[in-house]
């Protein structure tokens, strides 16, 4: 059996990866826009700034961005932010009703009628 060789060259990056950077610019900026005028606010109210929340914040709207090809306002992003913690969130919760579903479907019937 012959052995498989091939040359890759890795300095010359295709041409797709630059054309995506480009179409993407408006986005990475209206975020820049987000994060540094966040960043900002905060500093001039006095108030402590807390930097990983603002950041959080400008990738979600990033994501949401990529995600919905729109530029949506600012409480649309907090309740997709929202609804997004409280999934991650319960998947812990959900351990426990996997281990034996129709076992804890019956003692859990409260809980199991608030998650569902």
């Amino acid at each position: 059996m012959a052995a498989f060789t091939a040359e890759l060259d890795f300095r010359d990056p295709p041409s797709v990866a630059g054309e995506v950077v480009c179409l993407i610019a408006y986005a990475r900026k209206w975020v820049l826009d987000i994060l540094l005028n966040g960043l900002q606010q905060k500093a001039e109210s006095g108030d402590p700034v807390e930097v990983l929340v603002h950041f959080r914040h400008a990738i979600l709207c990033l994501l949401v961005l990529m995600c919905f090809s729109d530029k949506l306002n600012e409480e649309q992003i907090k309740e997709i932010g929202s609804i997004q913690r409280r999934v991650l969130t319960a998947f812990r919760r959900f351990r426990l009703v996997n281990f034996w579903p129709r076992v804890t479907k019956v003692l859990l019937l409260k809980q199991c009628d608030q998650w569902f």
